[in-house]
């Protein structure tokens, strides 16, 4: 699990990239959000990087400019 990924009504879009360990590679990705504003969060983008040693996100906060907010992303590694 990674650290909470701010989030603002202002940005367009949040990218965040969450790595395996070392000698383990990616099979899922997926966040979560404080209760209430998940219906408000967008994910355009949802991926493994390249040679799938991480996964990469890119969030959207659907709220006027002012407000803020976070998601915690994870991703499910394995043993190569």
């Amino acid at each position: 699990m990674g650290p909470a990924v701010p989030l603002t009504g202002a940005q367009a879009y949040a990218p965040y990239t969450l790595p395996c360990p070392a000698g383990t590679i990616a099979l899922a990705g997926g966040w979560s959000a404080p209760t209430g504003v998940s219906k408000t969060i967008r994910v355009p983008a949802s991926f493994p990087t390249t040679a799938l040693s991480g996964w990469s996100f890119r969030f959207a906060y659907s709220a006027p400019a002012a407000s803020a907010t976070s998601v915690t992303p994870y991703v499910v590694c394995a043993g190569k």
